[in-house]
């Protein structure tokens, strides 16, 4: 099993490198490491940028990581990010594609890996508009479609589109490589091996922050009981 952490974004809104901050003693990229380890993943590949990648090797050897390639995204959104780390996973057996900027609980990963689709997504509950993706479900938590983006934003009681996936099968690992490599675009990727009939089932959490600003440092330090240290919430 193999961990790809997306850890290459710009953190243009936030103001700073989003995968070298720190919440509860650990930055978001070991955070994910920690908790996909928990899972029984062994391996890890961390998508970095320029700006961070020093950085997240330091961070990735003072946690004492083992078997971790750190490489730099080849082009500049995120899903250039996802088909970096994939092509270089080649056909893994399970792979989880983890954007590091979602906090989740601790049990997140692991719920994943018990989860019997070949496809399992992490979703949440939208307690408010959210400005990201959602699923929509069928009977059982079955996922018919990810809806990225919709005009308005996701409305509350919708679920989230949480990126932090699941991929069983080395085959299946292989064709969303080549499907993304040809679409160019993750999410619709994944609604094409929807489409044809790969099995995808949401996994919902009680608690998730995506970090995008200081004040959702501040909430997730609230809702996971973490310390975060004052300039790191810093406007």
């Amino acid at each position: 099993m193999i961990a790809i952490l997306l850890a290459g974004g710009s953190g243009t809104r936030l103001g700073r490198d989003k995968a070298t901050l720190r919440l509860g003693g650990e930055t978001l990229v070991q955070r994910h490491m920690r908790q996909a380890a928990r899972a029984g993943a062994q391996h890890f590949l961390v998508i970095a940028n320029d700006g961070n990648v020093q950085q997240i090797k330091a961070d990735v050897a003072a946690a004492g990581c083992r078997d971790v390639q750190v490489c730099l995204q080849e082009g500049f959104r995120a899903d250039d990010a996802a088909l970096t780390g994939l092509r270089r996973v080649g056909a893994a057996e399970s792979v989880f594609v983890c954007g590091i900027t979602d906090v989740v609980p601790d049990d997140a990963y692991e719920r994943l890996a018990a989860c019997p689709a070949p496809i399992a997504v992490t979703t949440a509950v939208l307690q408010s508009t959210f400005i990201g993706g959602m699923l929509t479900l069928g009977p059982g938590f079955h996922i018919n479609k990810i809806v990225e983006r919709p005009a308005g934003g996701c409305p509350p009681g919708a679920w989230a589109n949480i990126w932090v996936h699941r991929i069983n099968g080395a085959s299946l690992v292989r064709e969303l490589t080549a499907t993304l490599a040809d679409l160019g675009y993750y999410e619709i990727s994944m609604n094409v091996l929807f489409a044809r009939g790969h099995q995808g089932m949401a996994v919902p959490v009680e608690q998730w922050v995506p970090i995008k600003t200081p004040e959702t440092i501040r909430q997730a330090g609230t809702r996971f009981g973490l310390a975060v240290p004052t300039e790191e919430t810093t406007a």
